[in-house]
């Protein structure tokens, strides 16, 4: 009986140690530990650990710039802050707007991640110097942006824990 019970603690102390799903779509998950704090503002999800954080809100197509409503091409300017070559096929102007966009990201074209989970794509990318990074996960019908605060191996881990359902 001893025996029974003492498998039984460590079995429920494993799972909860196993952390937690933070269900982003019918086809993605995060698996997260346990965080310090939780708070949900407007459209954006803040989760804290003592020493990084990481948030997630919806990109909103009408939203990413005031006076432009980039709605039916948001997946491929999304793509196209980490994809010259996607960049490139734009018109001028919105080529220049994803240019400044990439570069407010930090965003080196040399050094990023990419990666299909389920059918959608991740891109992200770390910079250092401000130790921040932005994950972009493209689904067909919505766009989730993640944005890291931390060290880099928690921005990696982070990306490691995003995987399909």
């Amino acid at each position: 009986m001893i025996k029974l019970i003492s498998l039984l603690l460590l079995i429920f102390s494993m799972n909860t140690q196993a952390g937690n799903e933070l269900i982003l779509s019918r086809e993605i998950v995060i698996d997260y530990q346990q965080p310090v704090k939780i708070g949900h503002f407007s459209n954006m999800l803040y989760i804290k650990y003592n020493s990084w954080d990481f948030s997630h809100e919806l990109v909103n197509p009408k939203k990413i710039y005031e006076t432009i409503d980039l709605t039916g091409m948001e997946h491929e300017y999304i793509r196209s802050l980490f994809d010259l070559s996607v960049r490139k096929q734009f018109p001028i102007w919105l080529n220049e707007l994803s240019k400044e966009q990439a570069e407010s990201f930090a965003i080196n074209n040399d050094k990023y991640v990419h990666k299909n989970i389920a059918s959608a794509e991740l891109y992200g990318a770390f910079d250092e110097k401000s130790n921040k990074g932005n994950i972009f996960i493209i689904e067909s019908s919505q766009i989730h942006h993640l944005t890291v605060s931390g060290e880099e191996e928690k921005f990696l881990n982070l990306i490691n824990s995003i995987r399909s359902k």
